[in-house]
Order: structure tokens, then C-alpha cells, then sequence
């Protein structure tokens, strides 16, 4: 018996990548051959998107008379790949030349890899069709398969000629809605297997989404021997986001990860790195986290050009995963100007863990987040549940087609009155100095779901929590601002979500409070408000309430305020913030940033939280005094 050799990888040029045809005559295992081609120079191809698996449990195939390891998933891939291609019409014309990863790239040798990523969005822009392997099927495979088709169905009926996100409007869930949808009840087993689909790890691993995103057709996915068009699962995944499907229990959160891909996807313009960053970073996973940044490049406006590619973004596997996220970050900052990455910072639960439930369903310590400075955004993996992050106050703007996604902050956040951000040189890299302002400090912050059980959703308990921290503002601020600071504060300012004017917004919020009072006479008898006040307040909610509608006032209120901590400062305003915020911590604003941030002082340094809502900040009250000449910019420095 002859001894079986490794491939050679023989070194490739600048611009040059390797393919893989099958051998139409192997039987047992998968072989083939491999030729080098530059990306100028190639013939037609389709380029796999699967799952590595485990990298334990390997699988030899044959490559140019030699034998390669390879993970059993990638072999399973390859195999039911080379069946599709002989029996698939579509496939038939391009002679089985395909491009996979692991296969084609030599994955020993860090050069080489390092050279490789750059090229990978060209890879699957000029591949005909990207094909995606979720691995073999089950028997409850066929029943979410059907359940995607009754989504995308019931989507088309309503909106037959949706083109874009923008054709379909945004709106609050509503279980009238949902019973007369046709859809199956929420106890049926269908949705039971729509979860487990969507757990398939494929759906969360960050390479994939340039995979799909590129894709010059619609990408189709391969589940065992069965094949189904990605764009119908896109487009049920967007119906379920923006109609407020995905913020339910029984919707799986890996489908706003295929939303994510499909805005990507619908866009004719390259992304901004920090806008990819934001939107992707707590979705999906690397096993390599400096791929949560390198992964992306071939999506962004940075990524286009190879040749002009900034030193900050080109991909170095020989730098570790603090320094590479540190260049990036300050990358970003000097690059758009504004502090709007800073949206998904996840450093203090990290650092000094809570008490609040938060500690049990949202995070898990990463090996880099005790290292990186608290300026910098953790990328990372870690367990993070969506629905229950702390919605953002930052936003990513994307409905149409044409247009590229921005990060940015809503048009009626203006913290900062639209100064920019300016970073001071220092000698110390992991210190960020900016100009900004003090200007608050907290007294006092509840998190509204503390004392709840594990699941629970009372909305009372939450308000109960927020009355109480609130509360002994009333006699101070009176009725009417009191309540306007609450229901403000509460929402984080937003009304548009529930398609509602910022005059219903308040009717619905009194409507709420009125109800809440009406069940929990306690909270009208507490001695931090006066009989007189609570008496003013009272009469301003029976007014004000007219017309009011509760249910939409609680929905945002949830959406946007109950996995922050709430909080009352020393001037007398209300607002949320981290939820590690607690009495002592500082209220800034920092030019760039659109949102007052919470600061902390410790051991002689002052560390970053995160963003906040302050109602009374929000308009640039603060940034009014500052060009009247009545405050001057002061250096603020941040480990």
C-alpha cells in the first residue's frame, strides 16, 4: 500500500485565490483537484457558506493526488454539494469548480491567511451564487421550512409590492393582529421547530454574513438533501422585525440575525465598518474574535479597495485581540467624528458583574473585556440574549435599497448640539482624552426588574419601581414637568416607534399611570410626596388621559426602558442609563455624542459606563449655555 501525502499549499500572488473541482468519478470519498487563479482570470465558481463544527473530528478527502484533514461538517457539505451539482440544471454549467475556506486556503499558514481575508468579499461578489450548507435536516425540518413559507406568504398578501424595508411599516405587536393572521397558535409544535432551525449555528457565525450578503443571486440553502430559497426566509424574517414579532418569547433571536444579513444584503452600497460593527457584534460569534472585525471588511466602503485598505483595518493575526480592537475603535472615532460606536460598551457588568437579573441572562465575562479600556467596544462573543439588551441609543438608518446604513442618533437626540469629536494625542494608549462637560450626578437608580422572579413581566412591578425612585421629585418639579420628565424618560423620547405624535405619546403614558395609581393606592400615600402634589398629579392624569392608550405607552416603555437602570440626579432630572448605574456616578456630555454618558470615578480614574437618556439633556440645553459663553469645554479622560 502506498503512503498517503499532505497537499502542498504552494505560496499564492497578491490577487490570486485557489479552487476546488470535484472528480465525477470518486465514489467513497470526496477528491478532486485545486489550481490557483487570479481574480481577474477565473473560471465560473459557486462559493460555500457552512459551519467549520468542531475541529476534533476530521474527515480526509483527496486533493491533487494527496490527502487533506478536513472537519466532518465541511465533508458533509462537500458531498451533498457535489450531488446537487450533477442533478441541479442551474449548477450543471460551471464544471464543478467551487471555493470553500478551509479548503482553499491554507489555514497552517498565518501569512497566507492574513493575506486571504481581504480578498474574501471579492471571492463571493464574483462566485455566480453563494450555496449554504445548515447540515443534515431532521423530521421537524419540513415543518419550520412550511411555517417560513406561511410567514412569507402572509407578507406578500399584504404587501405585494414591497421592494424595500420602507414598504413595510413599522408597528407595535398585537395579538388581534396575530389571531387573524392564519398563522398557528403560539402553543402549536411549528413554532417549537422554527426554533430549532434557527439554532442551527450557521445562522450565527459572522463569516456567513458577507457569504450571503454578496451572493450575485439569491443564495440557496441546502438543509440535508432538501433546498430553499433564501430570499423568502428574508423576507419573513423582516415582516416578523417590523411588525414586533421579534421582541416575543416565542420568536427565536437568531432571526434578527437573518434580518441583519438581509439588510446587507438589500443595500447596492457598501456599509461603514462601524455601523457593521454595531449591528453584528452581539448577534453573531467568531472562533477567532479578531474575526468579529475581520470578517466584515469585505462588506465595508473601507474594504472596496484594497490597495488604499487603512492600516488600522488590515487584517494581522499576529496582533492580539485588545490591540486589535483598540486600533480599530480609535480608527472609527477619528474617521466619523462622533461617539456613536460607543452604543453597544458593555464594560461595567463585565468588569464588576450586578445583582440585577442582568447578571443571569444577558452576559458572560470575555477574556478580552477586563483588558480592553472602557472606551472600547467589546466585539467579542458573549451570551447576550437580543430582546433583552438594552435597547440602543444609537440607531442604525437603513429602509431602501439605495441607501448604505449610517450609525448615527435620532434626529431629536442632540445632546452635544452637533459638536464633533475631538481626541486629544496622549502618551498612554489606552486612555481616551475628549472635550466635553460635566453637568449632573445621580442620587438615586432602581433597575426596574429587580425583585421580579426569572421570566416575569409585570409591567406594574417596573412602573412601581420607577414611581417610587421618582416620586420625591414631584413637589420640586410640579405636575405637569414632573409627568413629562417620567413619561419621557421612561420611552427615551421615542413616540414615532408605536406611530404615535408626541402629544398621544403623553396621553397614553397618563392613561398608564392613572391605571397604575387606580390598582396601587400605596403608591398615592408615600411620604416623599405631599397630598397636595400627588392631588395636582392625579388631576392632570384624569385629564390628560382622554383618548389615551395604555397598551401602546407599555410596549415602548418596555422595549426601551426596563433593561436599563432608571435614575433620578441632584438637579432634579430623570433618566436611564447603564444598569450598573448607581448613586455617585456622573453625568456627562461629550462633544460627538448625540446622548449624555454615565461616568464613574475608581481608583483614581474615570471609567466609562455608558449611554443615557436625561430628559432635560436631550436638546442641547447644556451646549446652549456653553456658546452663550456662560460654561467652558473641559478635558475629560477616560481609562
Amino acid at each position: 500500500m502506498v503512503p498517503s501525502q499532505a497537499v502542498e499549499y504552494r505560496p499564492l500572488g497578491s490577487n490570486s485565490i485557489r479552487l476546488f473541482r470535484f472528480d465525477k468519478n470518486a465514489q467513497d470519498i470526496i477528491s478532486g483537484e485545486m489550481k490557483p487563479y487570479t481574480l481577474e482570470d477565473f473560471p465560473p465558481y459557486y462559493a460555500l457558506s457552512y459551519c467549520w463544527g468542531p475541529g476534533t473530528e476530521t474527515v480526509r478527502i483527496g486533493v491533487n493526488g494527496g490527502d487533506l484533514q478536513v472537519s466532518r461538517s465541511l465533508n458533509d457539505a462537500l458531498k451533498q454539494l457535489h450531488q446537487f451539482i450533477v442533478t441541479s440544471v442551474d449548477l450543471s454549467h460551471c464544471n464543478n469548480w467551487i471555493w470553500a475556506d478551509q479548503l482553499c486556503v491554507n489555514q497552517q499558514d498565518i501569512v497566507e491567511r492574513s493575506k486571504q481575508v481581504p480578498l474574501m468579499g471579492k471571492i463571493y461578489r464574483q462566485a455566480i451564487r453563494t450555496i449554504v450548507w445548515l447540515g443534515d435536516d431532521n423530521d421537524s425540518s419540513s415543518s419550520a421550512w412550511t411555517l417560513v413559507d406561511k410567514i412569507y406568504d402572509i407578507f406578500r398578501e399584504r404587501y405585494p409590492k414591497a421592494r424595500t424595508l420602507a414598504d413595510i411599516p413599522f408597528a407595535v405587536y398585537s395579538e388581534l393582529e396575530f389571531k387573524l393572521s392564519g398563522l398557528p397558535k403560539w402553543d402549536d409544535t411549528t413554532w417549537y421547530h422554527f426554533k430549532n432551525l434557527l439554532r442551527i449555528p450557521w445562522f450565527t457565525r459572522v463569516w456567513v454574513i458577507q457569504e450571503v450578503a454578496l451572493s450575485a443571486k439569491d443564495p440557496i440553502i441546502l438543509h440535508g438533501p432538501h433546498q430553499y430559497p433564501w430570499h423568502k426566509l428574508s423576507w419573513a424574517a423582516a415582516w416578523l422585525r417590523r411588525t414586533g414579532y421579534t421582541r416575543l418569547e416565542n420568536i427565536p433571536c437568531q432571526l434578527l440575525n437573518v434580518d441583519a444579513m438581509s439588510c446587507i444584503r438589500r443595500s447596492n452600497t457598501p456599509w461603514a465598518l462601524d455601523v457593521l460593527l454595531c449591528l453584528t457584534a452581539t448577534k453573531f460569534q467568531a472562533t477567532d474574535q479578531r474575526d468579529k472585525v475581520y470578517g466584515l471588511l469585505g462588506l465595508t466602503k473601507e474594504g472596496q479597495d484594497l490597495t488604499n485598505l487603512p492600516d488600522a483595518l488590515r487584517p494581522d493575526y499576529g496582533l492580539d485581540v485588545v490591540d486589535t480592537y483598540k486600533r480599530v475603535t480609535l480608527y472609527i472615532f477619528n474617521k466619523y467624528k462622533n461617539l456613536s460606536t460607543l452604543t453597544r460598551i458593555k464594560t461595567f457588568a463585565l468588569i464588576e458583574g450586578t445583582s440585577s437579573m442582568q447578571s443571569t441572562h444577558a452576559l458572560e465575562k470575555s477574556p478580552s473585556r477586563t483588558k480592553l479600556p472602557s472606551w472600547v467596544p467589546d466585539w467579542s462573543d458573549s451570551i447576550i440574549i437580543e430582546r433583552q439588551l438594552a435597547k440602543s441609543f444609537s440607531w442604525i438608518s437603513h429602509s431602501h435599497e439605495t441607501d448604505e446604513g449610517i450609525l448615527g442618533f435620532p434626529n431629536y437626540y442632540k445632546a452635544c448640539g452637533g459638536l464633533q469629536l475631538h481626541i486629544h494625542q496622549l502618551e498612554n494608549p489606552s486612555t481616551l482624552k475628549l472635550d466635553g462637560l460635566w453637568v449632573d450626578t445621580v442620587i438615586r437608580s432602581v433597575r426596574p426588574t429587580d425583585g421580579m422572579e426569572s421570566g416575569g413581566e409585570s409591567i406594574d412591578h417596573c412602573h412601581t419601581m420607577i414611581w417610587q425612585t421618582a416620586a420625591p421629585l414631584l413637589p420640586a418639579l410640579g405636575a405637569a414637568d414632573w409627568l413629562t420628565s417620567y413619561i419621557k424618560a421612561t420611552t427615551a423620547g421615542h413616540h414615532i416607534i408605536g406611530g404615535r405624535t408626541e402629544t398621544q405619546i403623553m396621553r397614553d403614558g397618563s392613561a398608564y399611570l392613572l391605571g397604575l395609581l387606580t390598582r396601587n393606592e400605596n403608591l398615592t400615600s408615600t411620604d416623599s410626596t405631599s397630598v397636595e402634589s400627588t392631588s395636582k398629579l392625579i388631576y392632570l392624569l384624569q385629564s390628560l388621559s382622554i383618548d389615551g392608550d395604555a397598551e401602546v405607552y407599555t410596549s415602548i416603555s418596555y422595549n426601551f426602558c426596563f433593561q436599563w437602570s432608571f435614575f433620578v440626579t441632584k438637579q432634579g432630572r430623570m433618566g436611564i442609563g447603564p444598569v450598573v448605574t448607581r448613586p455617585g456616578d456622573r453625568i456627562a456630555i461629550l462633544f460627538g455624542g448625540e446622548v449624555p454618558y454615565v461616568l464613574r470615578s475608581r481608583d483614581g480614574v474615570v471609567i466609562l459606563l455608558g449611554e443615557s437618556y436625561v430628559h432635560g439633556l436631550m436638546q442641547g440645553e447644556i451646549i446652549q449655555a456653553l456658546r452663550k459663553g456662560k460654561l467652558a469645554p473641559q478635558m475629560i479622560e477616560i481609562h
